[in-house]
């Protein structure tokens, strides 16, 4: 019941950012642990480091408070945080009085950061088709040969097994199959649209560099803390081998 009460609250708040769920540690809640246990004693010897790396950690869970503050307002989010953690201000009825207006300006926040990041995916789309051998198709995708296959041609139906490395317009690599050293196989019917496209321009055996405006790839919601709303993506693609449903070819 309560997996299914985030997803609900997760629908909810679509384009809310995702720090707005609940954390939870390893199915450890911070709610369970009582602030008169927790400031019985002081800092062990040699704790500090750990201490600090612990906040790293919860910080981590944040990610998209650096997207949408300032260092200035994080410095303002952080005294919020000492204030709860220290018993030194009156949560509930604070945030009773606050509920509105911290849900506007998330929303606000949320909705321009995807607005500004489909507008650098713009101007980065538009520089990839401008590169020599590249064509962008009706969609958005710009697609681009790195080298011909002479294989099949995966369909629509098609399983492959493929290499690849992914990257934000910046560079940030945020997923890579060739990282892991280990070739992904899928159905394309489970990748996203400018996949989809992609390969079924490519033959086995080629590799090819395919630029995915945000409506082919993850939207406006992003995907985990990786990608961010609204984000064009870039994707090197080996196509390694068309395992189901392939066309066309040479005969050797």
């Amino acid at each position: 019941r309560q997996r299914s009460s985030k997803i609900k609250n997760k629908m909810k708040c679509a384009l809310l950012p995702t720090f707005l769920l609940p954390i939870i540690l390893n199915g450890f809640s911070l709610n369970n642990v009582e602030p008169k246990v927790r400031r019985l004693a002081a800092i062990a010897e040699g704790e500090e480091d750990t201490l600090f790396a612990f906040g790293v950690n919860l910080a981590t869970r944040y990610a998209d408070v650096k997207r949408l503050f300032n260092d200035d307002e994080i410095k303002e989010i952080v005294k919020g945080i000492d204030g709860y953690l220290l018993d030194n201000v009156d949560a509930e009825s604070l945030l009773r009085e606050k509920a509105t207006a911290i849900n506007e300006m998330l929303s606000m926040r949320a909705m321009k950061a995807v607005e500004n990041e489909k507008e650098k995916g713009k101007e980065f789309l538009i520089q990839a088709a401008e590169r020599e051998g590249a064509t962008q198709t009706d969609s958005g995708l710009v697609f681009e040969h790195i080298k011909e296959g002479s294989g099949p041609s995966p369909t629509s139906g098609s399983t492959v097994k493929v290499h690849y490395t992914g990257t934000l317009i910046d560079g940030t690599v945020f997923d890579s199959s060739r990282e892991r050293g280990e070739p992904a196989q899928f159905a394309l019917a489970q990748v996203i649209k400018g996949w989809q496209e992609g390969l079924l321009l490519m033959q086995e055996g080629g590799s090819a560099k395919l630029t995915i405006p945000s409506d082919l790839a993850y939207g406006d919601n992003g995907s985990s803390d990786r990608i961010p709303g609204g984000a064009t993506l870039a994707f090197e693609v080996e196509l390694l081998n068309v395992l189901t449903g392939g066309v066309g070819g040479l005969i050797l």
